[in-house]
């Protein structure tokens, strides 16, 4: 009887600590960042990304533009502090890429996991830290116990998790705080993003905003009269992709930031 009564008041410990961390004013401590873009700072609750939490970038295929959203997340989650860890298991990361976004080489560390469950298990250990300002994890298949695994390490070390998966993950069960997703504006362009936020917690329907990527100038604009965002998205690399349009030599657009090395 002992024993058993020990583990009643046990579990019943444990269900009141799980629902304090699933209230988010247990987290209002945390600072807000934004993610770049006033435009989709505006739909959020709190006109930014909380630190401590997860977001979740979903696209169509790799250089949608979802990363480049996400690189202008995490220049300003480390805008002041913190490292920018990427897991990349693939080895696809360019790191001079990442710098010309905006982010200190120095404070930069690409870690090339084995398995899937090292490539968990360094994201877990990243975002637990304190001296992480954004961790970033490609991943498609994730187990609910995991996904919630990697929500709690970001609260408990107060960095913001970038998560890129998939679009045909939507609609699955997510841990996430923030779940965005990107897409081609339709009949415009690759370059002409539709952001749409299908999950925010504490905000009700999902909230669609529309901006624009020059590959030239670097510069992020929403689609909306008299509103103009500079921001650097590698003009280096836009120049050179400029050079191939004219050329007639561009091969299929990939994300600026950052590319991806041919696999």
């Amino acid at each position: 009887m002992w024993i058993q009564s020990t583990t009643s008041e046990l579990l019943e410990r444990l269900r009141e600590r799980i629902a304090s961390l699933e209230r988010p004013a247990d987290r209002g401590e945390q600072s807000v960042v934004s993610t770049g873009c006033p435009a989709i700072d505006r739909v959020l609750p709190f006109e930014g990304v909380r630190r401590g939490s997860l977001t979740e970038w979903l696209s169509e295929r790799s250089g949608s533009g979802a990363e480049s959203l996400a690189l202008l997340l995490t220049r300003e989650a480390c805008r002041d502090h913190g490292v920018v860890v990427l897991l990349d298991r693939e080895r696809q990361i360019y790191p001079p890429a990442v710098g010309a976004g905006g982010i200190d080489a120095a404070r930069l560390i690409v870690v090339h996991p084995e398995t899937e469950a090292d490539g968990l298990w360094a994201a877990d250990q990243a975002l637990r830290s304190r001296a992480a300002g954004a961790v970033w994890l490609w991943r498609e298949r994730l187990r609910a116990h995991d996904f919630r695994r990697l929500r709690l390490a970001a609260e408990c070390g107060g960095a913001v998790g970038v998560l890129l998966r998939p679009a045909r993950v939507l609609g699955q069960a997510t841990w996430a705080d923030v779940q965005m997703l990107v897409r081609p504006r339709p009949g415009v362009g690759e370059r002409q993003l539709q952001v749409e936020v299908t999950r925010c917690r504490g905000h009700g329907d999902p909230q669609i905003v529309e901006v624009e990527l020059d590959d030239v100038s670097g510069a992020l604009r929403a689609v909306q009269p008299h509103e103009t965002l500079r921001v650097s998205v590698s003009p280096r690399l836009a120049d050179s992709a400029a050079s191939r349009r004219a050329t007639g030599t561009e091969g299929p657009r990939r994300a600026a930031l950052p590319p991806r090395r041919p696999g």
